[in-house]
This record gives C-alpha cells, sequence and structure tokens, in this order.
C-alpha cells in the first residue's frame, strides 16, 4: 500500500508546490506593476474606480523605484523635488518599497513595513504614516515622501530616513505648471494621515475664481 501511495504522495506535494509559486508569481506581478505618469496632455481620463494620485517626493539621494500596494508609482527619481500624477485604484493603499539607485552603493530595497518596525522607538513614527486613500474621480494627495540619507546607518535597511510629511501647499505648486488644465477639472483632497485645510481652501478659491468644473466633475461621479 505505501509503495503505490508514496508517488501519489509526491506527485501531489509537487502540484501544491506549483501552485502555490504560481498564485505567489502572480501577485508579485500584480503588486509590482508600473503605473506611468499621467501625460498632462491629452489624457484619455480615468477609468470606473479610479483616481488621480498626486506623488510628491523630495529626496537628498537618487531613487531608483518608489512602489505602494497598488503597483510601482516611480521610476528614475533624481535627486530633488518631483511631482506628478498616475491613476491608482479607489481604496486605501500603503507605501510599501523605496529603491535608493544603484550610484548610491545601496543595493537593497528599504521596505516600509520593516522599517516601520526597526523604528518603532523613535516617538514621531505614526502608525499609519504610510497608509493613505484614494477616491474615485478625485485628485488625491496622500503626503509628500521625503527622504533623507542617514551617514550614521547601522544597516542597508536604515540607509535612509522615509518619511511622509503634509506639504500639500508645495506639492500642488509643483505640479501646477505642468497638469493646471487638469487639475482644474477635479477636486482635491488630502488622503494621508493626519489633516489638511489647504487642499481644501485651494479648491474653494479655485472654484469661486474660474468656475465650478471640479464640483461639475465631482457631480458627476
Amino acid at each position: 500500500m505505501l509503495s503505490t501511495s508514496a508517488p501519489r504522495i509526491r506527485a501531489a506535494v509537487w502540484i501544491a508546490a506549483a501552485a502555490s509559486l504560481l498564485f505567489f508569481s502572480i501577485g508579485c506581478a500584480s503588486g509590482s506593476a508600473y503605473r506611468p505618469p499621467v501625460p498632462p496632455v491629452g489624457s484619455t481620463g480615468l477609468g470606473p474606480g479610479m483616481g488621480y494620485l498626486l506623488v510628491h517626493v523630495r529626496t537628498d539621494i537618487p531613487l531608483h523605484s518608489v512602489t505602494t500596494t497598488a503597483g510601482q508609482v516611480a521610476a528614475r527619481i533624481p535627486r530633488g523635488e518631483t511631482a506628478w500624477l498616475v491613476e491608482l485604484p479607489a481604496g486605501t493603499h500603503d507605501w510599501r518599497r523605496v529603491q535608493p539607485a544603484e550610484s548610491t552603493g545601496t543595493k537593497k530595497a528599504i521596505r516600509l513595513i520593516e522599517y516601520r518596525q526597526l523604528r518603532r522607538f523613535d516617538d514621531w513614527v505614526w502608525d499609519d504614516e504610510y497608509t493613505f486613500d484614494v477616491v474615485a474621480g478625485q485628485v488625491n494627495y496622500p503626503g509628500t515622501l521625503v527622504v533623507e540619507s542617514d551617514p550614521s546607518a547601522r544597516s542597508e535597511s536604515l540607509c535612509c530616513w522615509v518619511r511622509v510629511r503634509n506639504q500639500s501647499a508645495t506639492a500642488v505648486r509643483a505640479v501646477l505648471d505642468e497638469y493646471g488644465a487638469l487639475l482644474e477639472g477635479f477636486p482635491l483632497r488630502h488622503g494621508g494621515a493626519g489633516k489638511d485645510g489647504f487642499l481644501r481652501h485651494y479648491s474653494e478659491v479655485r472654484d469661486r475664481l474660474y468656475g465650478h468644473r471640479a464640483k461639475d466633475a465631482e457631480g458627476a461621479e
């Protein structure tokens, strides 16, 4: 009995292992899908259940990529300030991973779930700092991702300080020249941790001065 059932058991184990690997690969592929910046001109508009994410990064080192739970939202980010829009599905997301550029000498990506645990003794690291939500049909600002190198780091996992700061006025100014026409058509909101009063005030003043295009877009959702 054992001699005939053993091959079947081994075959079942191999099938289960292959299936697990397949599902793991599919999950990794969906989680790491690259979401390119929205073209400032000629955009075809948002799909059902999608919103714009205003990605604003300030870094003192070049970055290879920035990834969220909905996919990669940035690639080849130079040192300094960069801002753009990407489309993301509505719902709650997390900043997942920051990968410094190879030129920095750091090969290991900063995984923010692990990073939060490593920094857990720092009182100023918020529990929900890396979490944000996206509302369909709106421009969602999750906070500015601030990356600063740490020369005294004890490991590659702590090679940089990675924080999320509310710099909504600076973020809007950074995208206004390139995405001004697109921003006119959508409500702006803060989707990150903490509170923000600037975006609501900005939207109200904009609608009062330049019409109600954003309100009409919001009502159409």
